[in-house]
């Protein structure tokens, strides 16, 4: 059974990675799904720009879904649309779910579950590190009153 996901509309979208699919990401956009974190740079990983460039998941995914999206008369423009904020975080916890439930060998998918388990430990530990950080600095302004004076 495929992930899903639901668009701010509501409607319910299966994200379904298959060989077909693989290959109609890789003609149609040139990007190789089943390199979740390939190379040197892991901040140029897929898993991280899928996270960080919403567009490109948006692009991933309405390839993924063009057929439910034909069928239910959603044009690619439409469907960027419906795409946005929570239900964003949502269509990428189901593509990369399902891009490591496509990889036929079992070491591989357990490899792929630890990249994506220690990528999501590493963001977690910046946005926390992001919010210490913008609470300390907010504060320091609040005290020291440059929060409201003009020019500043």
């Amino acid at each position: 059974m495929p992930h899903t996901f639901k668009d701010k509309d509501g409607k319910e979208w299966p994200v379904v990675v298959d060989v077909t699919a693989v290959r109609d990401v890789r003609k149609i956009l040139g990007v190789d799904l089943l390199t979740l974190a390939d190379g040197e740079d892991v901040a140029d990983s897929l898993i991280i720009r899928v996270l960080a460039e919403p567009v490109l998941l948006v692009d991933i995914l309405f390839v993924l879904c063009r057929e439910a999206a034909e069928a239910a008369d959603i044009s690619d423009r439409d469907f960027g649309r419906r795409m946005g904020g929570d239900c964003l975080d949502q269509a990428a916890d189901a593509l990369l779910a399902e891009i490591v439930d496509f990889f036929p060998n079992a070491r591989d998918r357990q490899r792929a579950k630890k990249v994506l388990a220690t990528v999501s430990k590493i963001l977690e530990n910046a946005q926390d590190q992001l919010d210490a950080k913008l609470d300390d600095e907010a504060i320091q302004k609040a005290t020291s009153g440059t929060l409201l004076s003009p020019g500043k």
